[in-house]
């Protein structure tokens, strides 16, 4: 949790520098719908626009875990996408959820292996009635 947490800051403060401090350098990055984004260079590339003016992506992980042997985990959770709107306010263009496969490098560092998320519906707060 903590590194996805940690990962999580580091997006928000420094951007894609950020979103790519935790990438390793053959990570997988999933797009539903997409081919499979293959490399840091790749995914960097094509995850720019996420940290474009304009634009803000936000996570939380709300689960965790480890697999056998310790030095892969997972961590699942929710996101935020957000755009300026005309105004200058911040409209939410996309939620849904995430999980993010982790390996633990030589050092001890957590790193992504593979990042993957589905767009869910956005519903206002009177619309998401259960029964």
């Amino acid at each position: 949790m903590q590194a996805d947490l940690d990962f999580a800051t580091a997006a928000a403060d420094r951007g894609l520098e950020g979103w790519m401090s935790r990438m390793a350098p053959d990570a997988v990055r999933l797009v539903l719908g997409q081919p499979s984004i293959r490399g840091s260079k790749a995914i960097a590339e094509a995850d720019s626009v996420l940290f474009t003016p304009g634009i803000r992506l936000t996570w939380e992980p709300v689960d965790a875990g480890l697999l056998a042997g310790g030095t892969h985990g997972f961590t699942t959770g929710t996101y935020d996408l957000w755009r300026a709107a005309v105004d200058g306010s911040e409209v939410r263009a996309s939620t849904g959820s995430y999980i993010t496969i982790w390996w633990r490098d030589a050092t001890g560092d957590w790193q992504i292996a593979l990042d993957g998320g589905a767009a869910g519906e956005l519903r206002s707060d009177s619309s998401s009635n259960a029964g």
